[in-house]
């Protein structure tokens, strides 16, 4: 893959040999990763000595190659890639909120959060979309919106193949490119590029889920989780087949699909002959030559090798039976268990025949 970036023309070349390798098209150095290579790249950036009438531009062409940020908050840790971000992080920091609403008292650290707020009191959206009729607030917010009907994803990373949607994504992406780790977990060594990264992590030691569905009793522990769990609810699969009519609320539902389609598995245990459709399918399956069982119960001394044999042991322990039978008062703990059950009121034999 070559890429180039900015107006500098500097190239960055992925090699797959047998892991990936990031090789400089302006020298001879490869580098196992990304970020090796970003930091390389800087020596390069000096050589072509482009001149910027202020200091402020040099800065701001800089992090394009670097990705570093260059304005430090004097009062915290925080850096921010432009002067004029330091100046809303400042008003954040202090608690200031200089913008507030005449229709009621609430106030805001930026004018954008303000005039997104109005259109509760107004309920005006003035941008429709022509595909599907949804509304918005600010012609960015529809223009975005526009691109998961056409696909389009304008902003590309200029060191892997991936490219977004919208430049947020791209630039929380490209933290991941980068060494530095600053958001720590208090209660382990690991260390993430990104704060939603943390978050998701740090449920796992707490077991919350801020996250709530307001249709159900499911939580998730990030947002983007319940956004697509709301697709159950109101029944939108936006992810077609174009060869048959199989539709998905998720896109990679939509991508395994097609990978059964293909009958492709182009995941091999290196144990037995076995393949599979999914990386996590596989790493199941090598439970079985190994023996592991990572998933420990915290009331027991069982070990289980799937998280969902632990979860249905937990079930059992806590006397709960979420399925109950609409014919008769039996509950279940597990679900096949119930559907078992049924067949004794629908006549039903487990190959879905009738009993005469």
């Amino acid at each position: 893959m070559v890429v180039t970036r900015g107006n500098s023309h500097v190239k960055i070349q992925a090699l797959d040999i047998n892991y990936k390798s990031y090789q400089c098209s302006q020298c001879d150095q490869a580098f196992t990763k990304g970020c090796h290579l970003i930091e390389h790249l800087e020596i390069h950036v000096e050589e072509k000595q482009k001149v910027y009438s202020d200091n402020g531009l040099l800065l701001k062409h800089l992090t394009i190659y670097t990705f570093k940020k260059p304005y430090q908050h004097n009062h915290c840790d925080k850096y921010l890639s432009k002067g004029s971000h330091v100046k809303s992080h400042l008003t954040t920091y202090k608690g200031e909120k200089p913008y507030q609403c005449k229709e009621c008292d609430k106030s805001y650290t930026q004018k954008r959060y303000l005039v997104k707020h109005h259109s509760v009191h107004t309920g005006e959206n003035p941008y429709p979309c022509s595909e599907c009729g949804k509304a918005f607030i600010q012609k960015q917010n529809l223009v975005n919106h526009q691109r998961t009907h056409t696909g389009e994803k304008p902003y590309p990373c200029s060191v892997c193949n991936q490219a977004f949607s919208q430049k947020g994504s791209l630039n929380r992406h490209m933290k991941t490119h980068t060494c530095e780790r600053p958001y720590q977990c208090n209660h382990c060594d690991n260390a993430f590029s990104l704060r939603s990264t943390l978050l998701e992590h740090l449920s796992k030691h707490t077991g919350n889920k801020l996250y709530q569905c307001s249709n159900c009793n499911k939580a998730f522990s990030r947002s983007i989780y319940l956004k697509y769990h709301m697709r159950v609810h109101n029944g939108e699969k936006r992810y077609q087949c174009n060869h048959c009519d199989n539709a998905y609320t998720k896109n990679r539902g939509l991508k395994r699909h097609m990978k059964t389609l293909s009958g492709e598995k182009p995941y091999q245990c290196k144990e037995c002959d076995k393949a599979f459709l999914r990386s996590d399918h596989l790493k199941r399956h090598i439970r079985m030559h190994t023996g592991e069982k990572p998933y420990q119960c915290s009331h027991c001394d069982k070990t289980f090798s799937e998280k969902r044999h632990l979860k249905q042991h937990l079930k059992l322990l806590s006397g709960v039976k979420p399925y109950q039978c609409t014919d008769c008062d039996k509950a279940y703990t597990q679900k096949h268990s119930l559907v078992i059950h049924q067949r004794t009121h629908t006549g039903e034999t487990h190959n879905g025949e009738k009993n005469i």
